[in-house]
Protein backbone atom coordinates (compact mmCIF):
# COMPACT_ATOMS: atom_id res chain seq x y z
CA UNK A 1 0.00 0.00 0.00
CA UNK A 2 2.64 2.52 0.91
CA UNK A 3 4.59 1.78 -2.39
CA UNK A 4 1.89 1.97 -4.33
CA UNK A 5 0.87 5.84 -2.68
CA UNK A 6 4.81 6.59 -3.38
CA UNK A 7 4.42 4.99 -6.67
CA UNK A 8 1.19 7.42 -7.39
CA UNK A 9 2.77 10.88 -6.00
CA UNK A 10 5.84 10.12 -7.84
CA UNK A 11 3.35 10.22 -11.24
CA UNK A 12 1.77 12.92 -10.68
CA UNK A 13 5.04 15.07 -9.90
CA UNK A 14 6.34 13.94 -13.14
CA UNK A 15 3.22 15.01 -14.66
CA UNK A 16 3.55 17.94 -13.39
CA UNK A 17 6.51 18.65 -14.47
CA UNK A 18 5.70 17.44 -17.46
CA UNK A 19 3.58 20.65 -17.49
CA UNK A 20 5.57 23.15 -16.83
CA UNK A 21 6.58 26.27 -18.57
CA UNK A 22 10.12 25.90 -17.42
CA UNK A 23 12.65 22.36 -17.02
CA UNK A 24 12.00 21.19 -13.65
CA UNK A 25 15.27 18.80 -12.58
CA UNK A 26 14.44 15.80 -11.18
CA UNK A 27 16.55 15.94 -8.03
CA UNK A 28 14.81 19.33 -6.68
CA UNK A 29 14.41 20.34 -4.29
CA UNK A 30 16.97 20.40 -3.04
CA UNK A 31 18.01 20.91 0.68
CA UNK A 32 20.53 23.57 1.51
CA UNK A 33 22.33 25.32 4.27
CA UNK A 34 22.31 29.38 4.61
CA UNK A 35 26.11 28.88 4.15
CA UNK A 36 27.91 32.18 3.52
CA UNK A 37 31.33 30.84 2.40
CA UNK A 38 29.72 28.91 -0.64
CA UNK A 39 27.26 31.91 -1.59
CA UNK A 40 29.73 34.97 -1.17
CA UNK A 41 30.88 34.59 -4.49
CA UNK A 42 27.47 35.89 -6.09
CA UNK A 43 27.02 38.45 -3.77
CA UNK A 44 28.45 41.12 -6.24
CA UNK A 45 25.48 40.13 -8.37
CA UNK A 46 22.76 40.42 -6.10
CA UNK A 47 20.91 43.57 -6.49
CA UNK A 48 18.46 45.64 -3.60
CA UNK A 49 20.87 45.25 -1.08
CA UNK A 50 22.62 47.81 0.61
CA UNK A 51 25.05 45.27 2.89
CA UNK A 52 25.19 41.43 2.92
CA UNK A 53 23.99 41.78 6.26
CA UNK A 54 20.48 42.54 4.85
CA UNK A 55 20.51 39.15 2.88
CA UNK A 56 18.12 37.02 5.11
CA UNK A 57 18.67 33.12 6.08
CA UNK A 58 16.74 31.92 3.07
CA UNK A 59 18.08 34.14 1.20
CA UNK A 60 21.86 32.46 1.77
CA UNK A 61 20.13 29.21 1.12
CA UNK A 62 19.13 30.74 -2.14
CA UNK A 63 22.80 31.95 -3.09
CA UNK A 64 24.00 28.25 -2.48
CA UNK A 65 21.57 26.57 -4.41
CA UNK A 66 22.33 28.74 -7.48
CA UNK A 67 26.29 29.04 -6.90
CA UNK A 68 26.02 25.13 -8.55
CA UNK A 69 25.94 26.61 -12.50
CA UNK A 70 25.20 23.02 -13.57
CA UNK A 71 21.88 23.53 -11.56
CA UNK A 72 21.28 26.61 -13.43
CA UNK A 73 21.95 25.21 -16.77
CA UNK A 74 19.26 22.32 -16.13
CA UNK A 75 16.99 25.17 -14.51
CA UNK A 76 17.37 26.64 -18.28
CA UNK A 77 16.98 23.67 -20.27
CA UNK A 78 18.55 25.52 -23.27
CA UNK A 79 21.78 24.67 -25.28
CA UNK A 80 23.50 27.72 -26.92
CA UNK A 81 23.98 28.06 -30.53
CA UNK A 82 26.80 25.30 -30.63
CA UNK A 83 24.86 22.64 -28.48
CA UNK A 84 26.27 23.50 -25.28
CA UNK A 85 25.06 24.67 -22.21
CA UNK A 86 27.55 27.76 -21.07
CA UNK A 87 24.26 30.11 -18.63
CA UNK A 88 26.75 32.22 -16.11
CA UNK A 89 24.34 34.34 -13.31
CA UNK A 90 24.47 37.83 -14.44
CA UNK A 91 22.45 39.55 -12.18
CA UNK A 92 20.48 38.43 -8.75
CA UNK A 93 17.89 40.88 -8.12
CA UNK A 94 15.60 40.64 -4.89
CA UNK A 95 11.92 41.78 -6.06
CA UNK A 96 10.36 41.60 -2.24
CA UNK A 97 13.32 40.63 -0.29
CA UNK A 98 13.53 37.35 1.39
CA UNK A 99 10.45 36.43 -0.81
CA UNK A 100 10.95 37.08 -4.22
CA UNK A 101 14.24 36.45 -6.56
CA UNK A 102 14.65 37.28 -9.95
CA UNK A 103 17.86 35.28 -11.06
CA UNK A 104 18.97 36.98 -15.15
CA UNK A 105 21.25 34.35 -16.89
CA UNK A 106 23.35 34.54 -20.22
CA UNK A 107 24.95 33.05 -22.37
CA UNK A 108 26.65 35.15 -24.73
CA UNK A 109 24.29 37.68 -26.08
CA UNK A 110 21.34 35.63 -24.92
CA UNK A 111 20.03 36.31 -21.07
CA UNK A 112 17.21 34.23 -19.57
CA UNK A 113 15.23 35.36 -16.41
CA UNK A 114 14.43 32.01 -13.25
CA UNK A 115 12.31 33.92 -10.71
CA UNK A 116 11.85 32.51 -7.13
CA UNK A 117 9.13 32.83 -4.40
CA UNK A 118 9.69 31.91 -0.54
CA UNK A 119 7.29 30.03 1.23
CA UNK A 120 7.83 30.71 4.96
CA UNK A 121 5.39 28.32 6.00
CA UNK A 122 7.17 25.43 4.75
CA UNK A 123 10.54 27.30 4.22
CA UNK A 124 10.87 26.35 0.43
CA UNK A 125 11.76 28.72 -2.37
CA UNK A 126 9.68 27.88 -5.54
CA UNK A 127 10.31 28.21 -8.55
CA UNK A 128 7.88 30.28 -10.58
CA UNK A 129 7.14 31.59 -14.38
CA UNK A 130 6.81 34.89 -13.25
CA UNK A 131 5.45 37.10 -10.31
CA UNK A 132 2.76 38.89 -12.35
CA UNK A 133 -0.02 35.71 -12.66
CA UNK A 134 -1.47 35.68 -9.08
CA UNK A 135 -2.20 31.92 -9.36
CA UNK A 136 1.29 30.69 -10.98
CA UNK A 137 2.19 27.06 -11.28
CA UNK A 138 5.18 26.47 -8.49
CA UNK A 139 7.47 24.13 -8.14
CA UNK A 140 9.34 23.40 -5.19
CA UNK A 141 13.65 24.19 -5.86
CA UNK A 142 15.05 24.77 -2.06
CA UNK A 143 14.28 23.73 1.03
CA UNK A 144 15.95 26.06 3.58
CA UNK A 145 17.69 23.87 6.19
Amino acid sequence: MKHSRLLVVGLVFLGMCGCAPFPVPGDWPVAMDPDRDTASEFVEEVRGVDSVSDLTKQEWALLNFLSDNDRINEAIGKADDYGTHSWKIAEIYRVDPGREVSVLCEEGHRQEPIYFRYSPENKVWYRVGDFETPDVKAYPAVIVK
